[in-house]
């Protein structure tokens, strides 16, 4: 139970998602907008579309997200529910101490990859 959650808010595109709408709530394209804004910098290609529907699905499924139709408007809006809120300051502990430490795990994974060491079983 614990692994599938944390595969679900572990990776990049749903650290990005609760990133985007801890602010504020954003329809579907906003938030695809600000991800694609974001990815270069990340070193990551735009997110498709079908990507960001799985990605706030698992998000909702997992009570992180939910998505509300505006009576206004044929539009539906993405936020963060209160759990998902929860998550903001421990997902940036994790994102303060990854930007202290990148020069380190960089060069570790250099000097693991220049050795051309093979897992044997």
């Amino acid at each position: 139970m614990s692994r599938d959650l944390l595969h679900t808010i572990g990776n990049t595109w749903s650290a990005l998602a609760i990133f985007v709408l801890y602010p504020a709530p954003l329809r579907f394209g906003d938030i695809k907008r600000r991800m694609d804004d974001m990815g270069p910098r990340l070193r990551r290609t735009a997110i498709s579309h079908k990507v960001l529907a799985e990605t706030l699905r698992g998000l909702r499924r997992n009570g992180l997200v939910v998505r509300s139709d505006r009576a206004t408007a044929a539009h539906a809006e993405y936020s963060l529910t209160p759990l998902g809120r929860s998550f903001w300051h421990p997902m940036m502990a994790v994102h303060h101490w990854t930007t202290k430490h990148i020069d380190k795990i960089e060069a570790a994974r250099d000097r693991f990859d220049s050795e051309g060491e093979q897992d044997t079983i």
